[in-house]
């Protein structure tokens, strides 16, 4: 339901999320028995792009432990002064890897990203 819901982001709104984590995931069911539904939430760092802006995001976003490795490196970037990496709306289906590898194995895919 999370990928459907990426994927309908991107190609009906142009709109990236870029802070896909377990926190801006919400469940609803009516009863624990019945299968729920899974939504997104938190679209405070959400970015809108074109066919022509889809690889040209270069704000600070996201939540390092989920993060795609250009923004990993930005963040590296801007306590060194270097020139920040441009990203696109990938970085969401690398959040959601991250999210589902957490899922099914009980810890955070790089936990170590914390310290960075």
């Amino acid at each position: 339901q999370v990928a459907a819901g990426l994927a309908h982001l991107h190609k009906t709104h142009s709109i990236a999320h870029c802070d896909i984590k377990p926190a801006n995931l919400l469940c609803e069911h009516a009863r624990v028995t019945e299968p729920g539904c899974v939504k997104l939430c938190d679209f405070g760092s959400c970015q809108r792009f074109t066919s022509a802006t889809s690889a040209e995001f270069d704000r600070e976003t996201g939540t390092l432990e989920y993060s795609a490795p250009e923004l990993v490196e930005n963040a590296l970037c801007r306590k060194s002064g270097r020139t920040i990496a441009k990203y696109g709306a990938a970085v969401d289906c690398w959040s959601l890897g991250c999210v589902v590898y957490e899922m099914l194995h009980g810890s955070r895919a790089f936990p170590s990203l914390v310290e960075v």
